[in-house]
């Protein structure tokens, strides 16, 4: 943008997949008012090759996990596992280093909830 801001997100092939969260995150983009022209501002980390694959058949704007080596460990990281706040810090290194390139950034963030039905009969 001419602000230089950045949208970034971050994917992996739980997320990258036909019918997946990606693919419903880029129509919000193509269906909402006026919102189409982010697309164009719009970067996707992929956190693994299988990720990048897919997120290049649908969006230009797509990073090779390799660029972010140093970062991440090809390892899923649970929100609940103890090596979550590493995780936490080596994505923040990689928004720094995008900070520290000029731009602005807009982060987003997709959580995934699943509810249980209670029965409160029993």
């Amino acid at each position: 943008m001419s602000d230089r801001t950045i949208i970034l997100t971050m994917v992996d092939e739980s997320y990258a997949r036909p019918g997946s969260m990606l693919e419903i995150f880029l129509q919000s983009f193509k269906s909402g008012k006026d919102t189409q022209r982010f697309l164009n501002h719009l970067v996707i980390i992929t956190m693994d090759p299988q990720a990048f694959e897919y997120c290049s058949l649908l969006h230009p704007h797509c990073i090779h996990p390799s660029t972010f080596e140093p970062y991440f460990s090809t390892k899923r990281q649970s929100i609940t596992s103890p090596d979550h706040s590493v995780f936490s810090w080596r994505r923040n290194n990689v928004f720094l280093d995008v900070i520290e390139l000029g731009y602005n950034i807009i982060f987003t963030v997709w959580i995934l909830i699943s509810f249980n039905r209670i029965d409160i009969n029993n």
